[in-house]
């Protein structure tokens, strides 16, 4: 019932809608939907109550407002469920633990959070999580050899780059295998964690994360001049509920595409805003570094780097532009 009340309000930003509007478009008494505002105020809506007016949502455009992502994304296989929660340590360890807990969590299903406590990035990094962030990750059930679903890296890097040149003066770009920067500092990073045998994985849970409203301000110290936000790219604030639609209609769109074509028509588009592709590059690897011109990214979503004295193709390994 929240979901309905908070979709309504949101649909009316702007407006006051009174309680006995509420109450008779819900079919339910205005007490009820009076211990809902109450209930929605305590998880971090903003919802101003006047005597003879009604309710108003202040902060519509900057909370997930569940019933409204998933009213636009209706025949989507991603976000079929949208779950909410105002702080969680991390958005793929809650979808973990409801997979392993027996829950049932149909494929498609979207687990978001206002902010994270133990966000992770790629290696085990601490990935900074703040209110104003978009956190979120999807439980996919992906019938491909696990040898496969590491493209789904490139995949979704390509997807979440494309989605956010919308709100943008100027276009993304990623640094393999799947970060999204803006004018050199990133803007949002993929995490995929799978459980499965060789031949199939059982379960694969895509934890994304956008810096979509955070002030430079709100950045950790250590991170500051590295890392950016549509906010501070785009001059103005976003209505989160927008990206996170348009984010999971591309994501849905290129998944399909990779499930019946492969990833040969997502490769050059992938290539084409690669930031590194043909410039000399340092990866690391485990305690060693290899440099070279990376030169393609080849049909496995390898890095293929020429070091001047042979051809390597790099599987994994964190890259940086010299």
């Amino acid at each position: 019932m929240r979901d309905e009340i908070l979709s309504q309000l949101y649909w009316r930003q702007g407006e006051y809608v009174s309680g006995q509007e509420l109450a008779d478009k819900l079919g339910i008494t205005r007490v009820a939907v009076w211990k809902n505002i109450e209930a929605l105020k305590e998880e971090g809506y903003l919802i101003e109550a006047v005597s003879r007016k009604g309710y108003l949502l202040r902060n519509g455009k900057e909370m997930i407002i569940p019933g409204v992502v998933k009213a636009e994304l209706r025949g989507c296989l991603l976000g079929r469920d949208i779950i909410y929660y105002s702080q969680l340590d991390s958005t793929n360890e809650e979808a973990k633990r409801r997979i392993n807990a027996g829950c049932k969590v149909e494929e498609g299903t979207v687990i978001v959070a206002g902010r994270q406590t133990a966000g992770r990035g790629r290696m085990g990094r601490k990935w900074e999580s703040p209110a104003g962030g978009l956190w979120f990750s999807v439980v996919l059930s992906p019938e491909l050899a696990v040898s496969e679903l590491a493209l789904l890296s490139l995949v979704f890097a390509r997807a979440v780059a494309k989605s956010l040149d919308t709100f943008l003066p100027g276009g993304c770009q990623i640094k393999w295998p799947n970060d999204v920067y803006v004018k050199g500092r990133k803007l949002a990073g993929i995490l995929l964690e799978l459980s499965g045998e060789m031949d199939r994985a059982h379960y694969l849970v895509a934890g994304v994360g956008i810096n979509v409203n955070v002030a430079r301000e709100d950045l950790a110290g250590e991170i500051r001049d590295a890392a950016t936000s549509l906010y501070i790219e785009a001059g103005r604030k976003v209505d989160i509920n927008k990206v996170l639609t348009g984010v999971l209609k591309s994501m849905d769109d290129y998944y399909n595409l990779f499930r019946e074509r492969g990833f040969s028509p997502i490769r050059e588009e992938f290539k084409a805003c690669c930031m590194h592709l043909g410039r000399k590059v340092r990866v690391k690897r485990g305690e060693g570094y290899i440099e070279g011109i990376n030169e393609d990214i080849d049909f496995m979503g390898n890095m293929v780097i020429n070091t001047g004295k042979e051809i390597i193709r790099i599987s994994t390994g964190d890259v940086s532009i010299i």
